[in-house]
Order: C-alpha cells, then structure tokens, then sequence
C-alpha cells in the first residue's frame, strides 16, 4: 500500500475563531475512499440475509473522514461498511464512543464477511 501520488498541500489559510487567530495547512495524504457498486450490493444483500433489513442502514450522507482502507480500495474490488449497535431508543452507538461494545458486534461483523464471500462465490 502506498499513498496516492500528488499528495496536495493547500496555502495556510487565515482562520478566526472565539478571538484566536491562526493559519490553517491541510495536506491532503490519503484518495477518497470509494466503494465499488457491486462489492456493496454484494455486502448490502449479505449483511440483510445475515440479520434482516431493518438492521441494515445506508449512510445519509457521505462521510468526509480520512480512511486509510482507500489504499487497499484503489488495488482490490472494495466496500468499506460499519458495525455499530444500536440500544432500545434505535439510535447507534458510532466507534470510538464509550459506550461502543466491540465484543458485542464483532460477530455480527464476522458473519456479515462470511456471508459476503459465499454470496461472491455464487453461495
């Protein structure tokens, strides 16, 4: 894996905020992270089949974060998904919150990748 060619540095820019002053520089190291249509479908199809509709949710909105799975996304047919839990009230519980249970999802997640290859392999 390696970082995308033409890594782009942007001029500082001048940001004020609650009365502080600074420059801001962002280098922009990592590609954007992009599923591929079908591998998705594929994951989508799976996850549902695993553990039914309801419990599977497509993001609202495309998430800007910076993801370092774009590497392995430009090489390899890809679909980067979430795990998360969701208490009563239905709302989720995001990673690298506090009250994320890995051990409570992590099986959910190894089954949904089982899944994934037998449905790839026609199963």
């Amino acid at each position: 894996m390696q970082a995308p060619t033409g890594a782009q540095t942007r001029a500082p820019l001048p940001v004020t905020a609650g009365g502080v002053a600074c420059e801001v520089e962002y280098t922009f190291k990592f590609a954007p992270l992009i599923n591929d249509p079908e591998i998705t479908e594929l994951v989508r199809i799976a996850a549902e089949r695993q553990h039914g509709a309801s419990r599977v949710r497509e993001a609202a909105r495309p998430n800007m974060g910076s993801e370092d799975f774009a590497c392995f996304a430009q090489a390899l047919l890809s679909s980067f998904f979430y795990l998360g839990i969701a208490p009563a009230e239905n709302s989720p519980v995001a990673h690298h919150h506090p009250e994320f249970k890995i051990d409570e999802v992590l099986k959910d997640g190894i089954a949904v990748f089982c899944r994934t290859v037998a449905e790839f392999f026609g199963g």
